[in-house]
């Protein structure tokens, strides 16, 4: 019925962040992508705001499926929360 390109969810995409450092997508269908909420803030998470420049940039969307209750205990992984929604 319509005549619209059919798009695929790809897996693992690569964004480059900076010239020595990607950020691995686990799963996007064009502008949108699904992150776990750990790879983008946890704790043991390598990323920062230029990670999370680059996943602004190439998605317009973001789905993060578990977002845990945050206590004071957990500032790192709060701070980090807010710099990824202030990109």
């Amino acid at each position: 019925s319509g005549s619209g390109s059919v798009q695929r969810v790809e897996s693992d995409v690569a964004l480059q962040v900076t010239a020595q450092r990607m950020f691995k997508v686990q799963q996007s269908m064009g502008g949108v992508c699904v992150l776990e909420f750990e790879a983008l803030c946890g704790v043991h998470a390598a990323v920062g705001v230029a990670d999370y420049q680059a996943i602004a940039d190439r998605y317009h969307t973001i789905i993060i499926p578990s977002i845990p209750v945050m206590t004071r205990d957990v500032e790192v992984t709060v701070r980090r929360f807010i710099n990824l929604i202030d990109v």
